[in-house]
């Protein structure tokens, strides 16, 4: 079994919602690098990221955390919320990144022409 550990972004901090209420949150680290760097530390090999404020506006809004977070990971990062476009999918995929769009966004996607091709860990991703 793979455990992919989380980190929960908004407002740049780490945090956890107690079910999923964004007026009831638990701030875990104020640096999301930090926060990876110690899940690296503990044996992790793969992070998950999740734009919390990007998944309520439909845009990312947490990216010079999550960059910050590429910069210095030392395992494939997988990103969700508010991916909404291919321009977000082809950023996050520039910066390194796994880009997670939600399954809706992703059927649109596919029905468009292609004219840049990724590889990320083997999978190739078709980007127009």
């Amino acid at each position: 079994m793979i455990i992919f550990p989380a980190i929960d972004i908004r407002g740049g901090r780490c945090v956890r919602l107690t079910e999923g209420r964004f007026d009831q949150e638990t701030v875990f680290a104020d640096d999301p690098s930090e926060m990876a760097a110690r899940w690296s530390a503990a044996g992790a090999e793969y992070l998950h990221v999740v734009d919390l404020d990007g998944a309520l506006a439909g845009a990312g809004r947490n990216l010079p955390a999550i960059q910050k977070i590429l910069e210095h990971a030392s395992m494939p990062v997988q990103v969700g919320g508010g991916i909404r476009s291919l321009a977000a999918v082809a950023e996050l995929l520039e910066l390194g990144a796994i880009p997670i769009p939600p399954p809706g966004e992703v059927r649109m996607m596919l029905f468009v022409p292609v004219n840049r091709i990724f590889n990320v860990l083997g999978i190739i991703v078709l980007i127009p």
